[in-house]
């Protein structure tokens, strides 16, 4: 809870008192530790349990030598409380422990079975074995495995330490002893009784009273500040301001408590809320550039975007190298159409962080309002030169190559905007729309590039032979002298039934290609259908006279002559 929480390239990191020595484990490894010394160690980590157990409401569970941190004038720091706020998190989420957690050489008994209920006396039998081995720089037990410990804590007579010290003090081994007892109620309650117990053999050994260590200080205002950063950091916001707000209690003069408050608020949407912070740390600093800074994205939130540039304008005149105040700036002038302000603005953040994508993609985006299209692309091409994956960049760049009419490359960028975001629905949105456009303007190009005879052909292609006509009749008068269009629209006729109307192309046709049986053929056919027999049969004759292998003409040669027949009879 003393420690600071800052986020460091995207990773909270906290930052924790500088212990500028070893551990009791690290000074066991070295050398014995002289009783005296280990008694005063020992009555050190039982304040620093007593005090963990009686404000914190947790048992440690893992203590032993090496979570026994010391300075180098042997200051003793009790570290590495994350076993019990594992376990006590354990036991919120299941209703009961269900693992088992501790370094199987200090576990009290009840540890081993994750059916047992585990307080604060399991942290005085671990002290007990830690004592243990301060004095002997051996474990109370031995075995290969942690079942093998799980027996001997449960069932064997401890081994007297004097075993291996002779020097241990009888009081001392009684101490030991009633801290490792197998049943948990036949320990020391808690270390207010372990305390005075070592207290009496410290004043037997050393003939003084030890010095008592001061108790932890109450939280100050800057230290509830410190804390109210933290968890901001680490997103615990409403933690945060409760944090702030007794910060403030104890010091309203203190500008960072209001100014820590503010901008959790503004996190959070209340900006209202934030700005009455904000007053109240300008009251106490009123050249705090953070604070005019968080007042001027307040007023921006609310819609009020010419007070926000008179805040930010305020902080810059104090500061003229704050790029994010310069970015802010730019942004509500982007919000009242002054793209030429906007502009000004993002340049100079740029000036102070030339690499930072979002002001070259803002300044982008004014571009592509005052229809500077070509440097917005430009703008945004710099982005992804810095990082290919940037899903707005891409998005810009296709919005300046949607204005240029480029739809091909416009819906290409959305495209990648897409693979980048899958859920992005404005770059999906855009990639339909310009899909859309692209396919509309396709069509005009085609309709404008393509011809009447060419517009006719599709038409007469689709079976839709009353456009085609149309289309045909428009070709016959762009071009009078190409045959094909006469033929088709002759065809066209004929195929709705149209006889009638469909010999005066087929005659023209013929006109203008006369060695062609095909069109001989064609025109014959129409008189024949208009039953009109002689005419039918000089056309077929004639179409036979310029092929006579031309079976179709013959055919129709011998129903005209079957039919005539029939009207002669």
């Amino acid at each position: 809870a003393d420690g600071l929480v800052q986020v460091i390239d995207d990773v909270p990191t906290i930052f924790l008192e500088f212990i500028d020595g070893s551990s009791v484990a690290g000074m066991l490894a070295e050398r014995p530790i002289e009783i005296a010394q280990a008694v005063e160690i020992g009555l050190q980590v039982a304040d620093a349990l007593r005090h963990a157990h009686e404000n914190t409401k947790i048992t440690h569970r893992d203590v032993k030598p090496s979570n026994i941190l010391l300075s180098k004038d042997l200051v003793a720091k009790v570290t590495d409380f994350g076993l019990a706020l594992a376990t006590d998190q354990s036991a919120r989420d299941n209703g009961k422990e269900r693992r088992i957690f501790g370094t199987p050489q200090y576990m009290a008994p009840e540890q081993f079975n994750p059916d047992l209920h585990v307080d604060r006396r399991a942290d005085v039998y671990a002290f007990g074995c830690t004592m243990y081995e301060m004095l002997t720089r051996r474990w109370p037990y031995k075995a290969s495995s942690p079942f093998g410990f799980k027996e001997k804590h449960e069932k064997d007579l401890l081994p007297d330490p004097r075993d291996y010290n002779t020097a241990i003090h009888p009081d001392i081994v009684e101490i030991i002893h009633k801290c490792m007892q197998k049943k948990p109620d036949a320990r020391y309650k808690g270390f207010i009784e372990v305390s005075a117990a070592l207290d009496r053999v410290y004043q037997m050994l050393t003939g003084k009273e030890r010095l008592q260590m001061a108790p932890p200080d109450q939280m100050n205002a800057h230290n509830w500040t410190a804390k109210g950063v933290s968890l901001a950091q680490l997103g615990k916001y409403e933690e945060a301001i409760e944090a702030f707000e007794k910060s403030i209690q104890i010091d309203q003069e203190l500008a960072q408590g209001w100014l820590g408050l503010a901008e959790v608020l503004r996190v959070l949407g209340r900006h209202r809320e934030a700005l009455k912070a904000c007053i109240r740390a300008l009251a106490r600093d009123p050249n705090s550039t953070r604070a005019l800074k968080i007042r001027g994205l307040c007023n921006a939130a609310i819609g009020d975007h010419e007070t926000a540039i008179k805040d930010y304008d305020h902080a810059i005149s104090i500061d003229s190298a704050l790029g994010d105040v310069w970015q802010h700036k730019g942004q509500s002038h982007e919000a009242l159409d002054e793209y030429g302000n906007a502009i000004m603005s993002y340049d100079r953040a740029l000036l102070i962080n030339p690499s930072s994508p979002q002001s070259m993609l803002s300044k982008a985006r004014c571009l592509i309002a005052r229809d500077d299209h070509s440097d917005a692309v430009k703008l945004a091409d710099q982005v992804l030169e810095l990082d290919p994956e940037h899903a707005e960049a891409w998005k810009i760049k296709g919005a300046g190559f949607a204005a240029l009419k480029k739809h091909s490359r416009a819906l290409t960028c959305y495209n990648k905007a897409l693979e980048i975001d899958p859920e992005d629905e404005h770059a999906r949105q855009a990639a339909q729309e310009i899909s859309e456009k692209k396919a509309r303007a396709e069509a005009r190009r085609e309709k404008k590039s393509a011809s009447a005879y060419e517009r006719g052909m599709r038409r007469s292609r689709k079976g839709r032979y009353a456009e085609a006509i149309a289309e045909f009749e428009k070709a016959t008068e762009e071009a009078p002298t190409d045959e094909r269009a006469w033929r088709h629209l002759s065809a066209a006729y004929f195929r709705t039934g149209r006889y009638a109307d469909a010999e005066g192309p087929a005659r023209a046709c013929a006109e203008l290609s006369p060695d062609n049986p095909a069109v001989q053929c064609n025109l014959g056919v129409i008189l024949r259908k208009l039953e009109r027999w002689s005419d039918a049969r000089e056309r077929l004759q004639l179409a036979l006279r310029l092929d006579p292998n031309y079976l179709k003409a013959r055919e129709e040669l011998d129903k005209v002559n079957a039919r005539d027949s029939e009207s002669l009879s």
